[in-house]
């Protein structure tokens, strides 16, 4: 089964990073009528750019939905990405495990804004966090105006 598999260039579960195997994202557009943003086919990107930012080992929930109906459950993963129409994301921190769902970060983030965003929270994350902490519960307990502080500094969100 594993040899029919790459031999389509489905890769095995060892071959995957760990960012990229916590990830969902809906259909979203051209599948959905409710989508106004890319989804399924924007995320892969987003995750490629993590990864090749060295953020392939890091260990969260990442979730991205077309539209706010949240097919993918964007508030319940510790990065939620929510579908705000042509290229746009509210973007969304925080969720733990089931026990809290995430807040709105930002209203709006552009496309190719997603990846160099989540890098700058997931580097200060990696530096920042006690022991075993989660990307979600080091979010909420750094709380919003420092994470935007921390993002405004890096000017990652200039037009």
């Amino acid at each position: 089964i594993d040899a029919m598999l790459m031999e389509y260039g489905i890769l095995l579960s060892n071959m995957i990073s760990v960012i990229r195997s916590r990830e969902m994202a809906c259909p979203a557009l051209p599948m959905c009528p409710l989508a106004t943003s890319e989804a399924e086919r924007a995320l892969p990107d987003v995750m490629t750019k993590l990864e090749a930012m060295g953020h392939g080992d890091a260990d969260l929930i990442i979730r991205m939905t077309g539209c706010p109906n949240g097919c993918a459950r964007p508030v319940s993963a510790e990065i939620g990405l929510v579908g705000k129409g042509t290229d746009q994301y509210c973007f969304h921190v925080g969720s733990n495990a089931g026990s809290r769902l995430n807040e709105k970060l930002y209203e709006v983030v552009r496309t190719e804004q997603l990846a160099p965003v989540i890098g700058v929270l997931l580097t200060e994350w990696k530096a920042q966090r006690t022991e075993g902490q989660s990307f979600g519960d080091w979010s909420h307990a750094t709380g919003f105006d420092a994470l935007r502080a921390l993002v405004d500094a890096s000017g990652t969100l200039s037009e």
